[in-house]
């Protein structure tokens, strides 16, 4: 009977000082009140997607529509977008991710992976697929893409 009354003191003593009770937070439960994003930097993003009659056109070539704009996403100033993986297939000619970021700041890259450019910036990024025609119709089969991309945040040094 001993030995249980002194494992019961011990808990009633040791309980306490674990932070696990009187509303205690610890470190790992700690409020992070400065949150400089609408991303999460610890996810990977993956978006994949196939083009139909009903996606958006959007880039002219002899008057006609010649790309699909299929994915668009904003990043902050102090957002780094990192791709992962960026990959085309079907009949097409290619796979763009354009940065705009207003103020002339502008930029197209065929990129399978690397960092885009403009993390002082807002910006939006658009995927868009080109695709050539025959006989006056696109070509078949439809062009489809995969993104994977993951945002870091950056500080931004200004001098």
């Amino acid at each position: 009977m001993r030995k249980d009354q002194i494992f019961v003191l011990l808990l009633v003593i040791l309980l306490p000082l674990s932070g696990c009770f009187d509303g205690a937070v610890g470190e790992a439960e700690a409020d992070d009140s400065e949150n400089h994003s609408n991303h999460d930097s610890d996810l990977m993003y993956s978006i994949s997607q196939m083009a139909d009659e009903n996606t958006t056109t959007g880039c002219q070539s002899d008057g006609m529509d010649s790309c699909y704009l299929m994915y668009q996403f904003t990043t902050n100033a102090t957002e780094l977008v990192e791709v992962v993986n960026f990959y085309v297939g079907g009949a097409n000619e290619g796979g763009i991710i354009s940065t705009d970021c207003g103020d002339g700041f502008k930029g197209s890259r065929a990129i399978s992976s690397g960092l885009l450019p403009f993390s002082d910036r807002d910006c939006e990024h658009t995927v868009r697929i080109h695709f050539t025609y025959n006989n006056g119709e696109p070509r078949t089969p439809e062009p489809y893409f995969s993104l994977v991309y993951q945002i870091h945040e950056v500080t931004v040094v200004t001098e």
